[in-house]
């Protein structure tokens, strides 16, 4: 059941962070939010793809 779960909550970071990105950017000093956001997604992305067999989508 880890990875279902470390899979959903990736996949729901990478949905809901880049709404307050503005903000994560002045505190913690990201000079490109669209950047981080797509790599934010991208990372996500891989994350649901190595779960894949796991959760028994292949």
């Amino acid at each position: 059941m880890t990875a279902p779960a470390v899979d959903a909550v990736c996949l729901g970071a990478a949905a809901t962070l880049p709404s307050p990105a503005a903000v994560l950017s002045l505190a913690g000093g990201l000079d490109d939010v669209t950047a981080w956001t797509r790599e934010l997604s991208r990372a996500a992305a891989a994350v649901h793809d190595a779960a894949r067999p796991i959760h028994f989508l292949d």
